[in-house]
């Protein structure tokens, strides 16, 4: 054995052991830092009128359980915006499809805030040929405020999807990158010149979108067929829309 190998062994040795204890170290400071009242950060904490550091709580939300897959109709419909930008000027489309026929609808708003969620969801709730249980939607500011009291007078569950995880309503994401590359992208100078002339033709494209164009995940229905058969009620109720 060559002289220089003796003292590789105990320095691996040494180097083994120094990251073993590195990692016990990294986990005790983590546990420091969570246990200390301030968390340890450099900026100093909010206080009360009173001089007290403010608790901040959580709020609990009811969250939509991982693998869930609604049966009826109108058990969970999925809400989400879409963001475009031209120019520096910003124009959102709110959307909205049940997860079951892939009945959807979609409004272009000038702002994206809870009033303009909430006044779509009046909308989509007078326009849904289906009572609505559920909708799932991300955490975002536009579905808090107006919209969860808009959701809590019409008894609807408000299913709050996990952060980042685009995923748990896939089926609106699904539909959000059908309407821009079939609708949005081939009208998008109205989107930001004629907001009133690009939601027109929007409606129009939902009526073919729901009554016209086959869905491959449906058995090639339309989403109308397919609630007409879930709901025999809906054949007389479509006539008058």
């Amino acid at each position: 054995m060559p002289a220089h190998a003796v003292f590789k062994v105990p320095a691996l040795a040494r180097a083994r052991l120094d990251w073993a204890l590195l990692s016990r170290q990294g986990a005790a400071i983590g546990w420091l830092i969570g246990d200390a009242a301030d968390k340890m950060r450099g900026s100093k904490p909010a206080l009360t009128p009173n001089g007290k550091p403010k608790v901040y709580r959580r709020r609990r939300v009811q969250r939509r359980p991982k693998g869930y897959r609604p049966q009826q109709l109108g058990e969970c419909v999925g809400l989400d915006a879409i963001d475009r930008r031209m120019g520096g000027v910003k124009r959102y489309i709110l959307t909205d499809i049940d997860e079951v026929s892939d009945y959807a609808l979609a409004l272009a708003v000038p702002r994206l805030n809870s009033r303009a969620a909430a006044m779509f969801l009046e909308r989509c709730i007078k326009l849904t040929p289906f009572a609505l249980q559920q909708v799932a939607a991300d955490s975002g500011g536009e579905f808090r405020g107006s919209f969860d009291q808009r959701l809590k007078d019409s008894d609807i569950t408000h299913l709050w999807t996990y952060p980042k995880t685009p995923k748990m309503n896939a089926h609106c994401e699904h539909f959000n990158r059908t309407l821009q590359e079939q609708f949005v992208d081939y009208h998008e100078n109205h989107l930001f010149d004629d907001l009133d002339l690009f939601n027109q033709k929007r409606a129009d494209w939902l009526v073919k979108y729901n009554t016209i164009r086959p869905h491959k995940g449906l058995g090639l229905k339309t989403p109308v067929q397919v609630i007409i058969e879930n709901n025999k009620q809906c054949n007389m109720w479509w006539t008058h829309t």
